[in-house]
């Protein structure tokens, strides 16, 4: 299958997360079949692409793709992914899932999450041109992602008081920084992702 060559992480992922939630409202047994093998190959695949920092890069056959080992768009949709097939009763081990987690946490920063983190664990923000820059702020779509994804994970609950504390100063953040339509396409991070 021929991709934009620019996140066939991001592809995959929504692709898996599609077919997870359709699965269980699949009638047809043949048809159940073919997704049940596609969805084992693709959790097989998403497990097999997360890198050693536990997040994902854009390629999943092409290591540091489009310059990032990896970062948190691509982790987001992965774990999304993954959540959504241990839910529709796929095996999933828990410690994939974990790593990555921890990614999205090392990327909070003062109630906001950056985008990536460098290879020495500091934190990079991707502009609307496509480049990458140190991050002297959090930015609006990748909190956004992340505070879904961490709150989804397990925020709510009393034994996970300092994941509850990221999402909550998340949506603090969120709060003070809605984009504004009107925006340039840096200043608005990407309005509709977010």
């Amino acid at each position: 299958w021929q991709t934009n060559d620019w996140s066939d992480t991001h592809n995959h992922g929504y692709g898996l997360l599609f077919l997870a939630l359709a699965y269980g409202s699949i009638q047809n047994e043949e048809l159940a079949e073919e997704v049940r093998v596609a969805i084992h190959r693709g959790i097989a695949l998403s497990l097999k692409a997360q890198t050693p920092g536990g997040g994902w890069g854009y390629s999943i056959t092409l290591p540091n793709h489009n310059g990032m080992i990896d970062e948190g768009s691509c982790t987001i949709t992965q774990i999304t992914a993954l959540r959504a097939c241990r839910e529709a009763g796929f095996a999933v081990p828990r410690q994939p899932i974990e790593k990555a987690v921890a990614y999205i946490k090392a990327c909070a920063y003062r109630g906001g999450f950056y985008y990536a983190l460098d290879h020495q664990g500091k934190p990079l923000v991707r502009l609307g041109d496509g480049t990458f820059v140190p991050g002297s702020t959090p930015r609006f779509a990748i909190t956004a992602a992340a505070v879904s994804v961490l709150n989804a994970y397990g925020a709510p609950r009393e034994d996970e008081k300092p994941l509850l504390s990221l999402v909550e100063g998340g949506i603090d953040f969120l709060a003070d920084f809605i984009p504004r339509k009107k925006q340039t396409w840096d200043e608005a991070d990407f309005y509709y992702y977010g």
